[in-house]
């Protein structure tokens, strides 16, 4: 009865949580300063069915099982980005890292923990990732990945960044594209998923363009039928800039000027004629 604990109830809670209740939504925005240092902003949405899970996961943690063989079994975290204060602390625990913080907060359909993350290197993101439970929690997701799928930001020669990451899910484990589950899972989940925000200059991508940042996104459907995203984009260090709120601001401005106009053209053509003259 313990042995069909471990095998069969608990990876079924993971399969059931990640691919069936829609329950995650991952963001991961990054600033590119002109000094080569940035900021990462780990925003991780988890619905409360997800964490009610999660505590039944660990509540069986806490049960003394026993494998076949009589060994322990291995514990694994049922949160698979782990304890915000532990993370904190493994995160600080990093010399190109400034500054790591993080809050709580809801959306309504969300139970976000936040991350925020200052790196004197930029370039270091993808080793702190790799290094931390917040890269074993994306990993999480999309099944195991090769090192070269990591998100990674390199400096070139020429002094730009390169950004690269795979978003891709398991395709062994993962649903049919083409079957009613899928179709059930994008109408129902069509905003929840994984997204990458890169907010610099942008010289070259593969994303798109929203509100000055270059985004990629893959949603959980995709992520449960096993898709792949590749990311990329080249950057320069410094603030984005958005030129809908400028080109906004202009219209409203011509606006104004030609209302002004009209109404000044209107004005003379009712001013009463000089008695004197007439």
């Amino acid at each position: 009865m313990k042995t069909i604990i471990n095998k069969i109830f608990l990876p079924l809670t993971v399969t059931l949580t990640l691919l069936m209740t829609g329950c995650i939504d991952l963001k991961q925005d990054i600033w590119i300063n002109e000094d080569g240092s940035g900021k990462l902003v780990f925003d991780i949405g988890l619905t409360k069915q997800f964490k009610a899970m999660m505590d039944m996961g660990n509540a069986f943690e806490g049960l003394d099982l026993e494998s076949e063989d009589g060994a322990e079994p291995e514990k694994t975290e049922a949160n698979p980005f782990g304890d915000p204060e532990k993370t904190i602390a493994e995160l600080e625990q990093s010399e190109h890292v400034t500054s790591a913080h993080y809050k709580e907060k809801s959306d309504g359909k969300f139970e976000r923990t936040i991350y925020t993350i200052e790196l004197s290197d930029i370039t270091k993101i993808g080793e702190l990732m790799s290094s931390s439970s917040l890269g074993e929690g994306v990993n999480e997701l999309g099944g195991e990945k090769d090192s070269s799928d990591e998100l990674s930001v390199k400096k070139t020669e020429s002094g730009t960044f390169v950004v690269t990451a795979v978003m891709e899910g398991d395709k062994e484990e993962g649903i049919d594209a083409g079957g009613d589950e899928f179709g059930m899972m994008q109408e129902m989940f069509k905003d929840a998923g994984m997204t990458i925000r890169v907010h610099a200059p942008a010289i070259s991508h593969n994303g798109k363009k929203k509100r000055g940042a270059i985004v990629w996104n893959m949603t959980l459907a995709d992520l449960s039928a096993g898709k792949r995203l590749e990311v990329n984009g080249e950057f320069r260090g410094g603030k984005s800039s958005d030129n809908t709120f400028l080109m906004i601001g202009i219209f409203v401005l011509g606006a104004v000027i030609v209302l002004g106009i009209i109404v000044l053209s209107r004005k003379k053509k009712k001013q009463p004629s000089d008695p004197l003259r007439a």
